[in-house]
């Protein structure tokens, strides 16, 4: 596997251990099985022997591999690092979120996020990092018990990051031994009516309420203390177009944000300015909606070749026995009854009968998914292809083996071609339904599948409208894309019959 994990920028100001967001700045792992289990890292810590001998990720990922049932097996792992080492970018959650995600993989537990955030928790115990590097975009975390309770709103894409990255290190540690063991309620009230404004400001997108929003009385001056040169980074960002500029984390790094065609001109007045620092310009990671579509592209051609390879004898089978009404009759039925059924009743029925024989969601979320949308949708390929067989000419069946053919040549130059509209309305009417899916994927993954059908109902249940109601359109255009080629073909087998 190939596995992208982001950058992160915590605290935000007022945010203290549970406001971040993700930036487009990654550390990328490659992991395979093999006979010997093998390390090599590229870029940050490639000349550290410790991280060789002994490295976290590897650690977390055989702990949580083998807590889900892995077996103690050798990998090769290649480490390619972009993010700086204690410099609060959140390098220490990458390889958390990194490692205990790459054990869900190899653990067939899924991809459910919610559940991949939880796990990490056990190895950081505060969330504002990790969540954002789980989730991507701008995400405010509160704790319950063990678990992490997140709100994500995806960041503009109008704005830009400018990192600002001293030659200097500061460790979260010792960051917070600069902190104060108590705090007055002035100070607490401060914090907590920025950190909501600011939160407001990301959800609303009123991007010039930011520098206020962003003000903080806890933890950042004491932390800038440690390198006195970031309060005049603070300064000189905010008097050149930045929009909120504020200590990434524990430090030492500053994230300044701006509109993306400000960034430029800020990020070359800071260069000129701060010569011995690294500066980034940088998008945020929102972890958009493009794997998402991938995937429920993937499942949805899938369920359509298999309920086509299935459905095509079937209905062949009924073609056979149409002179036989009463056990054509019987044999239709029985494909038709499970349809009377409450669609949701019916998959809840075969997500046990699955558990019974040991094919549950739970631990094989993939094939018990396809296997449910493959039941539930079967009928809709059989009946199209069953309507198109009947009306299909024999006489040209009967030429083609008069003309010499075989019954293979017959089968795929006579016959497929003669009932191709079926098979054509058939896809059609499972391939989108199956990506707009989301009862089956909750149902039979247990949600660790998420198709666009769940994003839109996601969207909906957070009152998110717009979100869901933009997904939704575009569903609506692929349709429509999608009928008016299946149209064409039909005109074309129409014209050629």
């Amino acid at each position: 596997m190939h596995i992208k994990i982001p950058a992160t920028s915590a605290n935000l100001g007022p945010g203290f251990d549970c406001l971040g967001l993700s930036l487009a700045l990654f550390n990328e792992v490659i992991i395979k099985r093999a006979k010997i289990s093998s390390i090599s890292i590229k870029g940050e810590g490639e000349d550290n022997l410790f991280l060789k001998k002994n490295n976290p990720f590897l650690r977390i990922f055989k702990q949580t591999y083998q807590k889900f049932g892995g077996k103690d097996e050798n990998f090769c792992f290649k480490f390619i690092n972009n993010i700086p080492f204690s410099r609060g970018l959140g390098s220490s959650s990458a390889v958390i979120v990194g490692a205990v995600a790459a054990a869900f993989f190899f653990a067939k537990k899924g991809e459910n996020r919610q559940e991949i955030l939880n796990e990490a928790l056990l190895y950081e115990k505060h969330p504002d990092n990790i969540a954002p590097a789980t989730l991507g975009g701008f995400v405010c975390s509160v704790l319950n018990k063990q678990e992490v309770i997140s709100i994500k709103e995806e960041i503009d894409e109008n704005l830009s990051a400018i990192i600002t990255i001293p030659n200097k290190t500061i460790s979260t540690k010792k960051s917070r031994t600069a902190l104060a063991k108590t705090v007055n309620l002035k100070d607490c009230v401060f914090n907590l009516s920025h950190s909501s404004l600011l939160t407001a400001c990301f959800l609303q997108k009123r991007y010039d309420l930011l520098k206020i929003a962003s003000l903080d009385m806890l933890h950042q001056n004491q932390r800038m203390k440690n390198l006195p040169e970031l309060f005049a980074v603070q300064k000189f960002a905010l008097e050149n177009k930045a929009l909120m500029s504020v200590l990434s984390g524990s430090g030492s790094s500053f994230l300044s944000i701006a509109y993306k065609d400000e960034a430029a001109f800020l990020h070359k007045k800071m260069q000129g300015k701060f010569k011995d620092f690294e500066l980034k310009i940088l998008d945020f990671d929102n972890k958009n909606k493009i794997g998402l579509l991938s995937v429920s592209i993937i499942i949805g051609a899938l369920n359509t070749v298999l309920c086509i390879l299935i459905g095509y004898p079937v209905a062949m089978l009924l073609t056979k026995n149409k002179k036989n009404n009463n056990k054509m009759s019987i044999m239709i039925l029985l494909f038709i009854m499970p349809m009377w059924i409450n669609f949701v009743l019916r998959t809840a029925a075969t997500r046990d009968l699955l558990y019974w024989i040991g094919l549950d969601g739970g631990s094989y979320p993939y094939l018990a998914t396809m296997i449910g949308m493959v039941y539930n949708y079967l009928p809709f390929t059989i009946l199209p292809l069953y309507s198109q067989m009947l009306k299909m000419d024999n006489s040209l069946i009967e030429a083609s083996y008069d003309l010499g053919a075989t019954k293979t040549q017959t089968f795929f130059k006579t016959q497929i071609p003669l009932t191709m509209p079926g098979i054509i309305s058939g896809a059609m009417m499972v391939f989108m339904p199956t990506m707009s899916s989301f009862v089956i994927s909750d149902v039979m993954g247990e949600r660790k599948i998420q198709l666009i059908g769940n994003t839109i109902q996601f969207n909906f249940d957070q009152m998110r409208w717009h979100e869901g109601s933009f997904i939704a359109l575009v569903m609506l255009l692929i349709i429509g894309l999608t009928m008016l080629l299946t149209r064409n073909v039909k005109k074309e087998e129409n014209v050629r019959g």
